[in-house]
């Protein structure tokens, strides 16, 4: 409820003039009374805290009234409670690019300024934006004369992005306007808005069947998506956008196959044949699908499994079940990527900020896929992949134990509470100790693997590795520091803390003021060619892979690397832009280009998790200047000095 009258108040700001009960039931896509009550209640009183006024007029509307200063004020208020992020703007965009994907009407820019009562200017702006992030998927919104608005693409592309923008405003229903309901509940509203229900029932119905009868059941997620895509194929095809040609296709001599099809005829719902070929593909590549005995993993794709795993978990212990399971993951993405079948991710920005190290490894590590198979894995594949590698490590964890000594000046009863909670929130660390932080010995501290203590300690060196600090209510973000920090003691061992050796790789810093993020990687791709570090089509193959999969890992610092194969000289170039850029869905000012060949196997996976264990344990690279900060850098990665900094 709270963040449906943040979105309602939010929209009246930016509007800056009155607003009626039907264009923001419009807008909200709620029903005129719903937009009446939540005006009324008393949320809204404690949003304006009594500075500002949101008078309501007979024949005029709704509209905010207070100093300029207040209404800013509120404005930066309600964007910090939204995380940073204008839902309102993101339901407009969701909805424009759905309604250009559709295809059905001809649209202008003033057609959408007056249906979603904002200016031309602000149209613009949007479309601008959504060409920025379709470019990702080789769809474009173009502007023909006499036409208005077209969508250009790949047929199969502009479907799958229309499936995964229909998730993504679902989400933003249920997040936002409908706090209380569940996904299904918001896919269906969004279905509703865009009048694609008629024949739900009946696809609801024939997924039930097909996984009942032929394929077995599919994960939650799974079956959502294959409904919405016969949905979008059914509607697209009327609408004579037809899948032009599939390929040749070894699925459609399949008997299964034909059961397919006749599980539709019987439910009275008819497909061009190249519609049935893809619905069918998507299916059979379920991404949630297990390993059967009747899958063979090839010994190529075992030894590609354990070069992603190479200096994240160990390998060498009771792993081949795991490392198959992995492979037959990867199968099926690759699979996936040269059908040209795009995937959703509905949870990638959380792999991204849970799991960052995970997925910045995995981004280029799977170079190795690419060039073996010859596809391109977008970041939707790659943030599953990263999700399957972090679930072995977590198993890998489990079988390990961490000696903890924990401090607390606390009584009894609550020292014991932070041990219980800590116990079943990590359940592999053992509470070797607990004392106050006048009782501390060296012993204790010798002894342990991890000190937790909720209150600060003066330690040596030696022992202040392994200090954490903690609250006296263990929360979330004390459990990440732990998780992070026994990621970080494992990976040490992976690399046994010694010298990284025989890796020759140089560094270069470089400093610019470019605008782009198309700029930098042109800028700075061709200089690693014009000083004989790679040949000149590696431009070309890093902005490839920018486009498919952005590599911005968060914090402003961003990771491209192109063809493997371009490469003649190891280098890494550290890149200071002054300003921050556009990248993907992030700001990035420090750019960190790999000119790596990537030859190397398990040395590369230890280069680049000693690398990334500079990036997020340290500010070396962040606040690098010069020759001196490369040194430094130099030495930490290759020294083994992974705890230090």
């Amino acid at each position: 409820m709270k963040d449906s009258i943040e979105n309602i108040i939010y929209y009246l700001l930016n509007l800056q003039k009155p607003a009626t009960m039907k264009e923001l039931a419009q807008v909200f896509s709620v029903s005129e009374k719903t937009i009446w009550n939540r005006l009324r209640s008393f949320e809204v009183e404690q949003l304006l805290e009594g500075e500002i006024q949101l008078v309501k007029e007979r024949n005029v509307g709704v509209y905010l009234v207070g100093t300029e200063a207040d209404l800013e004020r509120l404005k930066t208020k309600i964007i910090r409670s939204f995380g940073e992020k204008d839902f309102t703007t993101e339901i407009r965009h969701n909805s424009i690019l759905i309604e250009l994907l559709l295809r059905n009407v001809n649209y202008t820019i003033k057609d959408f300024a007056d249906k979603y009562f904002v200016s031309r200017k602000i149209i613009s702006k949007d479309l601008e934006a959504i060409n920025h992030y379709i470019g990702n998927f080789e769809v474009t919104i173009q502007k023909v004369q006499n036409q208005g608005l077209k969508v250009v693409g790949d047929e199969l592309l502009i479907r799958q992005l229309l499936e995964k923008t229909i998730l993504q405003m679902s989400f933003h229903f249920k997040q936002g306007l409908r706090k209380d309901a569940v996904f299904d509940e918001g896919i269906k509203l969004v279905l509703e808005k865009f009048h694609l229900t008629e024949k739900l029932t009946q696809v609801i119905k024939i997924v039930d069947e097909i996984q009942k009868e032929i394929l077995g059941f599919f994960a939650d997620e799974s079956k959502k998506e294959i409904i919405i895509q016969i949905l979008v194929s059914r509607f697209s095809s009327s609408n004579h956008h037809i899948i032009a040609e599939i390929g040749d296709d070894l699925y459609s001599m399949d008997h299964h196959y034909k059961e397919f099809k006749e599980i539709f005829n019987r439910n009275y719902l008819d497909l061009n044949e190249n519609d049935y070929l893809y619905i069918w593909r998507r299916c059979v590549n379920n991404r949630f699908s297990a390993v059967t005995s009747e899958q063979v993993v090839n010994e190529k794709i075992m030894q590609l499994s354990v070069s992603l795993l190479d200096g994240v978990i160990d390998t060498d212990k009771n792993s081949e079940f795991l490392i198959e399971n992995l492979a037959f993951h990867l199968i099926r993405a690759i699979e996936r990527s040269s059908m040209g079948i795009r995937i959703n991710n509905p949870v990638l920005a959380h792999i991204k900020e849970q799991y960052g190290k995970f997925y910045s490894l995995m981004l280029v590590k799977v170079s190795n896929i690419e060039k073996a198979y010859n596809v391109t894995l977008n970041e939707d594949e790659i943030g599953f992949i990263t999700l399957y590698i972090c679930a072995l490590y977590e198993k890998q964890m489990k079988d390990k134990y961490y000696k903890v000594l924990l401090v607390s000046n606390e009584d009894i009863g609550q020292t014991q509470l932070i041990s219980m909670q800590l116990v079943k929130d990590i359940p592999n660390l053992l509470i070797q100790n607990n004392t106050n932080s006048l009782s501390l010995s060296t012993r204790e501290l010798e002894e342990c693997d991890l000190i937790l203590s909720t209150t600060p300690l003066l330690l040596h060196p030696e022992h202040r590795k392994k200090f954490i600090r903690i609250s006296n209510f263990i929360n979330e973000k004390d459990i990440r520091n732990i998780s992070d920090y026994l990621f970080n003691i494992t990976n040490s061992q992976v690399y046994a803390e010694q010298t990284m050796k025989d890796y020759d790789v140089q560094f270069e810093i470089f400093h610019s003021d470019l605008s782009t993020r198309e700029a930098i990687l042109n800028e700075f791709s061709n200089k690693a060619a014009a000083l004989g570090l790679c040949d000149d089509d590696f431009s070309a193959s890093v902005l490839k892979r920018e486009y498919r999969a952005s590599t911005s890992i968060g914090r402003g610092m961003a990771i491209p690397h192109g063809n493997s194969l371009s490469v003649r000289e190891n280098a890494v170039f550290i890149i200071k832009n002054k300003r921050k850029v556009s990248w993907g869905v992030d700001e990035v000012d420090t750019v960190i280009l790999l000119v790596i060949h990537f030859s190397e196997g398990k040395k590369d996976g230890e280069f680049l998790g000693r690398l990334y264990n500079c990036m997020e344990k340290t500010d070396l690279i962040r606040n690098a200047t010069g020759e001196e900060s490369l040194e430094k850098i130099k030495k930490y990665i290759f020294n083994g000095e992974l705890n230090n900094g």
